[in-house]
This record gives C-alpha cells, structure tokens and sequence, in this order.
C-alpha cells in the first residue's frame, strides 16, 4: 500500500492526459496521453533515417541539427512526406485515446488504427476519421503534455494548491 494519498496519485495520473477542441470550436474534445519518451524517440529517430536516407544531405560548416533537418526537409521528396505523414499517424495513434463531446467528458475510448482495421463500432477509427484541421491541433495537445516548458508540472502544481 501507497503512503501517498491517493488524490495526488490520481493527480499524477490525470497528468498524463490532456484534452483539447480540436477542430476549434467544433464541439469535439479530443482526449489525448503522453507519448512516452522511448515512443518519441523512436519517431523522432525514424523521421530523420527517411528523410535522410533519401538524401545526401551532410551537415555544413556549424549548422545545428534543427538547420540540417529543415534543409533535409524543404529537400523532401514526395516519398519522404509519406514517410513523414506515417509518422505523425504513429503519434496520433500512441496519443489518442478518446473522444468526447465535452471538455469535461464522459469519453468514448477510442484507437486510431490502419484504414484497414478501421470499426467505428468497436472504436476503431483510421487517420481519415480525424478533421485535417484537427490534426495539428492534436498533435500539439500530445507534445505539449510533457514539453520542456512544463505544462504536466504547471497542471500538477493547480492541484497542491
């Protein structure tokens, strides 16, 4: 048994979620979780292996990582988007985990799936599902749970007081 109260691990847990209206004003609450580090890593990794595996891209004299990618970037090739846009699908289906018509929920818990394995009635809804205008918008919601300016701290924090 826990010698910490179970509101603060309750807290603690509620910090690894986030909701967001997405498309704004849409009336869609979308429910999203952290994306652990590993997971992140991973895409991150394998964004860059695409983009760079197409490309002979070498970094110039002093340029910083973020330079080199966005050169490796504007340089993509039709092949390389796709790649990319698979990756981002990959953090909506690590992020999301449910839908709901209110920022206070309930929450239909939800999967993001391949289309092929898409079954609206067992939750099961592909990437097409999502309004592209929505995309964004989750994808900064997952980011933002863990970012380095300390959202998941600053939502902690409202607690204790």
């Amino acid at each position: 048994m826990s010698a910490l109260p179970a509101s603060l691990l309750e807290a603690l847990d509620q910090a690894r979620y986030a909701v967001v209206n997405a498309p704004a004003g849409s009336g869609l609450w979308w429910r999203v979780q952290r994306v652990t580090t590993d997971h992140q890593a991973r895409i991150g990794i394998a964004q860059l292996r695409m983009v760079f595996a197409s490309q002979d891209v070498q970094p110039k004299e002093g340029e910083d990582v973020e330079t080199l990618g966005a050169r490796a970037v504007a340089n993509a090739s039709d092949a390389d988007v796709e790649r990319l846009l698979k990756a981002q699908q990959a953090k909506l289906a690590a992020g999301i985990v449910g839908l709901g018509l209110s920022e206070a929920g309930p929450f239909e818990p939800i999967q993001i799936v391949e289309e092929k394995r898409r079954d609206t009635a067992k939750g099961l809804l592909s990437q097409a599902d999502i309004p592209l205008s929505a995309v964004d918008l989750i994808v900064k919601a997952i980011d933002q749970i863990d970012d380095p300016n300390g959202e998941a701290a600053r939502r902690l924090a409202t607690f204790r007081r």
